[in-house]
C-alpha cells in the first residue's frame, strides 16, 4: 500500500464512529485464489481493535460470505464495527481436497496480514484478536497456542492479544485417547471412507498435533470461551472446555467460561447479527478492557 492511498484510507476513519466501511475480497496471500481472501468490517474512528474471524463448517464447507439468515457474516461484521471493533472475516483452503494443516496456515496468514496493514484502515495492529466458530474456534484455538503457524507467516503469538471460541471442542483428540493400534486404524479407514470431520488429518497423529491441549504455554494469549447453554448440556464441551482453561491456568494464562441461554450451536452465531446480543456483549468486554 502506497503512503497515499494508507492516508486516504485513514481520511476515512475520522468521522462517525458509528459509520460502518466494508472492504470485499481482499486477498490475504500473494498469487492466492478466492479461499485465501478476506472481507473487512470496519469503524468509523481510528484506533480499533480487530477481531479476525474464522468461520465453521467441519473443516469441509464454509465461507466469509456464510449463508443468509444461518450465518449473516455481513450483518455480525457490520453489528461489530457499529460497536467500535473492526472485523476481518476470512476463507481458507477446505477439505477434502486440502488437508491439515493448510487451514491453519491460511488462519495464520490472515492473522499476519492484520497485523502488517491494519493500521492503513485505522486500526490498532496491537489489538488483534482472534476469534472462530465451531471448527473455525477449533482452528482459532490451534493457532493461538501452535506459535509454529504465526511464525510461519512472519509472526508470533504476541501479535494475538486474544482469541475467542465459540462453540468448538477444545480437546478433540479425547475420542481417540486410550485406543490402540489396530484399534485406531479402523476407525481411521472409517472416517476416511465416510468422509467426517477427522478426514481432513492424514494421520491420527496429525489429528492430536491439532488439539490445542497440547500446545497450551505461557506465551498463549488470553482466552473467551463461549457456549450457548443447549450445546452445553448435551456434549462434553465444558468437560473438554475445562481441561483447556485448566491447562492454560497452570502456564499463567488467563480464561473465562461463558455460557449465553437459550442459544443452541448455530443459533449462539446466527444471533450475533442482533442488537444488544449477550455474546456480542460478552466479546465487546473481552476486547475493549485491554
Amino acid at each position: 500500500m502506497t503512503k497515499l492511498a494508507t492516508l486516504l484510507l485513514i481520511r476515512l476513519f475520522t468521522g462517525d464512529p458509528e459509520d460502518v466501511h466494508i472492504f470485499s475480497d481482499v486477498p490475504y496471500v500473494n498469487g492466492g485464489g478466492y479461499k485465501n481472501q478476506l472481507d473487512l468490517y470496519l469503524p468509523g474512528s481510528t484506533s480499533f481493535p480487530t477481531i479476525v474471524f474464522v468461520h465453521g463448517g467441519s473443516l469441509r464447507s464454509g465461507d466469509r460470505k456464510g449463508f443468509p439468515i444461518i450465518e449473516p457474516y455481513r450483518e455480525i461484521g457490520t453489528q461489530f464495527a457499529r460497536l467500535g471493533m473492526g472485523m476481518v472475516v476470512l476463507s481458507y483452503r477446505l477439505g477434502p481436497d486440502n488437508k491439515w494443516p493448510t487451514m491453519a496456515q491460511d488462519v495464520a496468514a490472515a492473522v499476519a496480514w492484520t497485523k502488517r496493514r491494519i493500521t492503513g484502515y485505522g486500526g490498532d495492529s496491537m489489538k488483534i484478536y482472534l476469534a472462530g466458530h465451531s471448527s473455525g474456534g477449533h482452528v482459532a484455538s490451534v493457532v493461538a497456542t501452535n506459535e509454529m503457524f504465526l511464525k510461519e507467516a512472519g509472526g508470533t503469538l504476541r501479535d494475538v492479544a486474544g482469541c475467542i471460541v465459540l462453540s468448538s471442542s477444545l480437546h478433540p483428540s479425547f475420542d481417540i485417547e486410550g485406543m490402540d493400534g489396530e484399534e485406531l486404524k479402523r476407525v481411521w479407514a472409517t472416517a476416511h471412507q465416510q468422509g467426517g470431520y477427522e478426514s481432513v488429518f492424514l494421520t491420527p497423529g496429525a489429528y492430536r498435533d491439532a488439539d490445542p491441549c497440547y500446545h497450551v504455554n505461557s506465551q498463549a494469549p488470553d482466552f473467551l470461551v463461549i457456549f450457548g447453554d443447549d450445546e452445553a448440556q448435551r456434549t462434553p464441551a465444558l468437560e473438554h472446555a475445562d481441561r483447556f482453561t485448566g491447562l492454560l491456568h497452570d502456564a499463567g494464562v488467563r480464561s473465562q467460561v461463558e455460557i449465553v441461554e437459550n442459544r443452541t450451536h448455530m443459533s449462539l452465531l446466527r444471533n450475533m447479527a442482533e442488537e444488544g446480543d449477550p455474546t456480542v456483549m460478552l466479546i465487546k468486554r473481552f476486547v475493549t478492557k485491554r
